[in-house]
This record gives C-alpha cells, structure tokens and sequence, in this order.
C-alpha cells in the first residue's frame, strides 16, 4: 500500500479537523475555543517550519550542516531550559549535557543498527537526532523541575536525615531515586503498552507510506531507544547536578554542611 500524496489543498481541507474540534469545545460549553484555535494553528505554524527547515537542510547534503543545525536547536533548548528550571543550570551547561547524552545512542543507532554508507553523510543522523532531542528536554526538564519541588517540600526529612549523621548526598539520595523513578514511568509505560492498545505515530505513518511493517516496528523501537537511553541519561544529569547546587547551599536556601559536621545539626 502506497501513500497518497497530499498538496498544499489536501492540507488546508485537514484544517477541518481543528474547526471541528473547536465546534465541539463550543457544542458542550467548555469554553476551550480560543485555546484550541491557539493550539492547532501554533502547530501547524511550527510543523510547517520544521517541515521545510528539514527540506532546507537536506537539500545541503552536508554532515556539516546536518550537525550545525543539531547544535544550533540544542542551544536553543537549552535556553528554554534554562528558564524552565528558575536559571539553576545555565542554558550552555544544559545545552552541553543535551549533546552529551543524545550522542552515544545516536551513534550506535546509526552506526550500529541502520550502518548507513558513508556513515558520515547521512539524514538519520539529523532526523534520529532532533527526535532524540525532544524526548532529552521534556524528561529533562521535568526531571529538574519536580526535583526542585521534592527539595523544598521534603527540607524537614533531609534536615532530619543530617541530624541523625547522613552526609547531604545522602540524605537527599531517597528522594532523587523516587523523582527519577516518577520521570522515567511514563517512558517505561508507553513501551510496555506499544502494539498492545496503541498504534504508535511513527509506525502507523511509515506503514501508510508503504514501508513493511515489520521494517516499520525496527524503526519505531530505534527511535523509541535513542529517546529512552538518552533521556534516562539526561534525566540523571540534572537532577545530579542540581543535587550538588543543592548540597552547596545554593538551591532553595540549604545550608552549606561539611561530612564532617552533618551529624552536629
């Protein structure tokens, strides 16, 4: 089965679809019109961007471009990170750990398992890439974020923690495994649930656009593991390295202890 393609027409027919969204939000009074309509045409502005970016960059066939264009949208992700998690970690040190973590499994996604010739000069390297970044800044930046509120809410157990002779490391321990463990569930679900009760996005598109489906799943679960793997790693990254802000006394206000003096508290 072949896709059938759509011109520009096609697409503004599917416009339709958000209209009908929005008729049904006025249909049972839900008062979601303007932020339905802010949401769809928000996104059809960014995918239309995206969309022709990737044509632009493609039209290149440049590894250099391709990687120019991945460091440029991981520092302006970092950016936004930065202001997500209150200007704890600075948006290059963010930026930094987004490429950090997203290269070794993209090089092992595509050196390994796709092995594309030259392995230099290939688009999965560029579309594994950005797909990966999107699945770094939301795990992320909700790591770092319910971190930072775990540490405030649960001061008082770490100030009793210390007092009874824990270092600061590990008096904060418990609560960075249980805020990594609520980050990374949601990740962990949607693999156990995939091709149970959900046609993930990517394998229904690459089947409607003819690929084997059996091509289609190795596909989905190669995009699915740079995401998981990297993710996993930079989930880790921040909340460590806000936990050693946090030890130093510069997040939320806590007191700057020593090993040695933890217990006289």
């Amino acid at each position: 089965m072949l896709l059938t393609s759509l011109d520009p027409l096609d697409g503004l027919l599917a416009l339709g679809l958000g209209i009908l969204a929005i008729a049904l939000s006025w249909r049972h009074h839900l008062a979601l019109e303007l932020s339905l309509l802010t949401a769809f045409g928000r996104a059809t502005l960014q995918l239309l961007v995206l969309a022709y970016g990737l044509a632009l960059a493609f039209s290149f066939s440049s590894p250099w471009v391709w990687g120019s264009v991945l460091v440029g949208v991981a520092l302006l992700l970092g950016i936004k990170m930065n202001q997500t998690l209150d200007h704890h970690i600075s948006g290059w040190r963010l930026s930094l750990l987004l490429l950090t973590q997203l290269l070794p499994p993209l090089a092992y996604g595509v050196l390994v398992v796709i092995r594309p010739n030259p392995w230099f000069a290939s688009p999965y390297w560029l579309v594994l890439g950005l797909g990966g970044l999107g699945t770094l800044v939301h795990v992320g930046s909700r790591s770092g974020e319910l971190f930072l509120q775990t540490l405030q809410a649960q001061r008082g157990d770490i100030e009793t923690r210390l007092s009874l002779g824990a270092t600061a490391a590990q008096a904060i321990a418990p609560h960075r495994q249980q805020v990594l463990r609520l980050v990374l569930a949601p990740l962990i679900q949607t693999l156990t649930l995939a091709g149970l009760l959900t046609l993930p996005p990517l394998l229904g598109g690459l089947v409607l656009a003819g690929v084997d489906p059996a091509v289609a799943v190795f596909y989905q679960l190669l995009f699915w593991g740079v995401g998981l793997a990297s993710g996993i790693g930079m989930a880790v990254a921040v909340v460590d390295r806000l936990g050693q802000q946090y030890v130093q006394g510069s997040v939320v206000g806590f007191p700057r202890r020593s090993p040695n003096t933890a217990g006289k508290g």
